[in-house]
């Protein structure tokens, strides 16, 4: 019987031996076996969330990572942006007063309160000027029929008439130059009422002139100016374009 039971137990442990080698030979087997191409190893649903919660962590740490970056751009200093040079051009305009007939009147008016910050400067100009109207006869004549007309005018109470000779070897008849539009409208109605027509000439002549020139001087001088330019009804305000 003691026999016996030694031979079982000595049989348990060959078998115990056995089986404990083929366990690992087959473990070795199958962690050879495995290839980059084969399919990936089974995982216990601890370690694959264990997996997920890493790479979760890494992309937040890439999204953090980014945040700076678009700190750092909101952070950029915003730039003042400048005057516009075509603004500040068109805030500032040219003017020139004028004409005067009188250089020591466009002076007076250049030293004048409103003009005290201005920066002006005073320029002569040539211009032909009105200076009257002519009214006479509407016909050229001979020397002869201008004395007829002029008798025969006489006899009917016109007076102040002239006779005058032109480059064609003609003559007009004067009936008067005057230098206001009022007296030469009452000379053509006389006429009128006489039964005669008249022609109307204007009489210029080239005579020097004053300006008053102001150059970048801010719009609001013509508000300023409004005063003065109303108690000098010869005399106008006129913009022009800056050099």
């Amino acid at each position: 019987m003691k026999i016996l039971f030694a031979a079982l137990v000595v049989l348990n442990i060959v078998f115990f031996a056995w089986q404990f080698s083929r366990d690992d030979g087959q473990g070795e087997d199958v962690a050879a076996a495995q290839t980059p191409g084969d399919a990936p190893l089974l995982l216990l649903l601890g370690e694959r969330t264990d997996a997920a919660g890493s790479k979760k962590e890494i992309e937040t740490g890439k999204e953090a990572g980014a945040e700076p970056d678009q700190a750092e751009k909101k952070k950029e200093p915003v730039q003042s942006r400048q005057p516009d040079p075509v603004n500040q051009r068109a805030a500032t305009s040219c003017y020139r007063i004028g004409p005067f007939q009188d250089k020591q009147r466009v002076q007076d008016f250049a030293a004048s309160s409103q003009l005290a910050s201005v920066q002006a400067a005073v320029e002569e100009e040539s211009m032909r000027r009105r200076i009257g109207f002519w009214v006479k006869w509407p016909e050229e004549l001979t020397l002869a029929g201008a004395r007829s007309v002029m008798g025969e005018l006489r006899n009917r109470g016109v007076s102040d008439m002239s006779i005058t000779p032109l480059d064609n070897k003609h003559y007009a008849l004067s009936l008067g130059i005057f230098g206001t539009r009022l007296y030469m409208e009452q000379r053509v109605d006389e006429m009128r009422a006489l039964g005669y027509t008249t022609i109307v000439e204007d009489r210029y002549k080239r005579v020097t002139v004053y300006w008053l020139v102001m150059r970048g001087v801010d719009a609001s001088i013509e508000a300023r100016l409004e005063p003065l330019m109303l108690q000098m009804r010869d005399i106008a305000l006129v913009s022009r374009d800056c050099p």
